[in-house]
This record gives structure tokens, sequence and C-alpha cells, in this order.
């Protein structure tokens, strides 16, 4: 089950109609707003953290889980 930052974190990848393996960059007081999140969300491997900083992708399990709702 998602937390509600968690399922906001999410809304930001379908608000840019992400799918798997794209990267999301996050950046300035979005990042500061998400960056609990996300990290969460990647150690539920549902997002994975790419090497630019502020970059996340989504896993298949992710991108479920953002069409989920």
């Amino acid at each position: 089950m998602l937390t509600q930052s968690e399922r906001r974190a999410l809304g930001a990848f379908h608000d840019f109609l992400m799918t798997p393996h794209r990267m999301l960059c996050f950046s300035g007081q979005t990042l500061e707003q998400h960056s609990l999140a996300l990290e969460s969300l990647s150690e539920k491997q549902l997002l994975v953290r790419e090497r630019r900083p502020g970059a996340y992708s989504l896993t298949p399990a992710g991108y479920s889980a953002m069409k989920a709702g």
C-alpha cells in the first residue's frame, strides 16, 4: 500500500505520461517536496534512482502502481 505522498510523487510521472525506463528529473522545490516519497518508492523497487541528480525512472511495477492510482 502506498502513502499519500508516494501517490503524489507517482502522480508527477502520470502528469508527464511516463512509461517504464524513461527518466523524469525533479529539481528545486518539486524535488524537496517529493524527496522522501521518491526514496521510499525506490526502496519498494517502484522507481530506479538514475545517475543524474533528482532523476528517477519507473520500473514496470512502478508503472502499474501509477496506473492503478
